[in-house]
């Protein structure tokens, strides 16, 4: 219940989760195919996976916040099975009330949050492409002034569509927390689980003969801050096995007595060896605010090297 950071709204493990090969083309992933992190933004992507893949998250920010998943998923002939394990941690934060007619420290609030994922995702018919994902979320706040510790937990679903037109361009739909999940604390106290509308696109242009990947997302948030964000960006590889991304990512934020969308630069790099690769994210400081490093591993089994940038259009994975 991280509410004395965002008033009403749930900052759960998933939406608070700084994945570098999104973030590094703008958080923008709402069209792309192949890629496990799909399951966290269009489920539908998913169904382009090779064979069994994995990844693994781990970072630490501001306000002694700690971040951390770990995910799976695997192709069969049927479809894509995905799992996925999130946990964010907030200790140390200082409680402060009036004292006195002066505020002071009163105590210290510690939180733990945790999201159990499982996702599946096939082909309709033709070029169109479907995916879920079910997330169960669960959260626990506890203070050293108060007896009482505050729990809860709910059950979220995500939706994803995802239409190739051709192979240089494809539309996807992502309906998340559509069943309305809260966090209900109390018979008069809960927060929001973030709900939104996602529309995605994915173009792939050759340029001099290099593949470049333009992205797209208009994200319209249905409760919570209750704003529209864009986001885009951009991908392509240097090498066969280096990838360079770069974007503008709409975020949400305070301007004036009003939450406004602010368009913040963003970078990435990606390497490839056979089913190994790392990503690099450097999202730059604004105002006090740190400039912020995030680094990802994924291994994806049964894949070659030879076809890593063969396949650029769209599959942020570059399978």
């Amino acid at each position: 219940m991280l509410t004395y950071l965002f008033a009403g709204v749930y900052v759960d493990p998933i939406s608070a989760l700084p994945i570098p090969r999104a973030l590094g083309q703008g958080n923008a992933y709402g069209a792309v195919k192949g890629d496990i992190y799909s399951a966290y933004y269009n489920p539908a992507g998913l169904i382009n996976v090779k064979g069994t893949e994995f990844s693994a998250i781990s970072t630490t920010t501001m306000l002694d916040v700690s971040l951390f998943n770990i995910s799976a998923a695997m192709h069969k002939s049927f479809g894509t099975f995905f799992a996925g394990y999130s946990s964010l941690g907030v200790g140390s934060i200082k409680e402060m009330a009036y004292v006195a007619g002066e505020i002071a420290q009163v105590g210290s609030i510690t939180n733990s949050n945790y999201a159990l994922s499982l996702g599946y995702a096939n082909i309709i018919f033709n070029s169109l492409e479907f995916g879920f994902v079910l997330n169960n979320f669960s959260t626990a706040l506890d203070s050293s002034n108060d007896a009482t510790d505050y729990s809860a937990s709910a059950m979220a679903l995500n939706l994803g569509l995802k239409y190739e037109i051709s192979e240089q361009l494809a539309l996807g739909l992502t309906l998340r927390n559509i069943n309305g999940a809260t966090m209900d604390y109390s018979d008069t106290y809960n927060d929001e689980i973030p709900a939104a509308i996602i529309f995605g696109t994915s173009y792939t242009k050759d340029i001099m003969g290099k593949d470049y990947n333009f992205f797209l997302d208009v994200e319209n948030q249905t409760n919570g801050f209750e704003t529209t964000l864009t986001s885009m960006g951009v991908a392509t590889s240097v090498l066969d096995n280096i990838f360079v991304r770069g974007g503008l990512r709409g975020v949400p934020e305070g301007v004036n007595g009003e939450i406004k969308q602010q368009l913040k630069l963003t970078c990435g790099l990606g390497f490839k060896w056979q089913g190994l690769m790392a990503d690099y994210a450097y999202y730059p400081g604004y105002g006090e605010d740190e400039n912020k490093h995030y680094i990802s591993v994924s291994l994806s089994l049964g894949e070659s090297l030879d076809s890593a940038a063969s396949s650029l259009r769209g599959e942020a994975s570059y399978e």
